[in-house]
């Protein structure tokens, strides 16, 4: 295994991956930079792999309090464990999150 296991996505774990695995990666990275947390951790990479496998993730944290519903729900859309549900490249930049933005109602 090579790379950081916070950032694998679940198929990434059974070593047959496409290109969605990196809209998992996002996911990953952006409910972190949002944070300060990762959203899959635990005391071994067994612990780590489970979480990630269940996408056993929450908001719970008091910083995302302040996150928007459109940011939580685009974080939500990109770390679903069924490739086929997840959102791809051109569905993740169509997501409401970056309209909201793009007019300038998010801070």
């Amino acid at each position: 295994m090579a790379g950081t296991p916070f950032y694998m996505a679940p198929e990434v774990l059974k070593a047959n991956y496409s290109t969605k695995a990196d809209i998992w990666s996002l996911g990953v990275l952006l409910y972190t930079l949002v944070s300060g947390y990762l959203p899959f951790q635990g005391s071994n990479n067994t612990d780590v792999f489970d979480r990630i496998r269940n996408a056993d993730f929450h908001f719970d944290h008091e910083e995302f309090d302040i996150v928007s519903k459109e940011c939580k729900d685009f974080i939500s859309k990109l770390l679903v464990v069924d490739v086929k549900k997840r959102l791809d490249g051109n569905q993740a930049l169509q997501h409401n999150w970056f309209k909201t933005y793009a007019e300038g109602k998010l801070h």
